[in-house]
């Protein structure tokens, strides 16, 4: 069965997001990029909150996480403008159970707090991986 990470950055005070959701305080090196290279090769499908994913289209959109699946858990918005994502509005607990049992790579859940929380208090995480920050 495939394994979910929920991988989270967080600052050292334990926020990950600002108020309006910004995490323009995230650091980025040569040693995140490797170990996010190495990563990237363990997943082939990314699981986003809405907001997560909305931060991450302002920021040039999801198309550069490599060759993997992106479901975006909403239930707001109906359709994405982008042709790699697939918009969810059912239970996110229901629907990863299912992903689980399918073929394939492990499953990342990108940050949102709130779609973490929900899977957490389901039992569909598996791992978590915190990436933290000294701000």
């Amino acid at each position: 069965m495939r394994k979910v990470i929920f991988g989270v950055a967080n600052s050292l005070d334990n926020f990950i997001a600002r108020k309006d959701h910004a995490v323009d305080w995230l650091m980025w090196g040569p040693e995140a990029a490797d170990f996010m290279t190495q990563f990237w090769k363990t997943i082939d499908t990314v699981l986003w909150g809405r907001k997560t994913y909305e931060v991450a289209v302002k920021g040039g959109g999801v198309g550069g996480y490599g060759n993997v699946k992106n479901y975006v858990f909403s239930r707001t918005i109906k359709k994405s403008k982008d042709k790699d994502v697939v918009i969810v509005s059912e239970d996110a607990a229901k629907f990863v159970r299912k992903l689980k049992k399918q073929k394939g790579k492990d499953i990342c859940v990108m940050g949102g707090g709130e779609l973490g929380k929900s899977l957490l208090e389901a039992n569909v995480v598996d791992e978590i991986g915190f990436n933290i920050h000294p701000v």
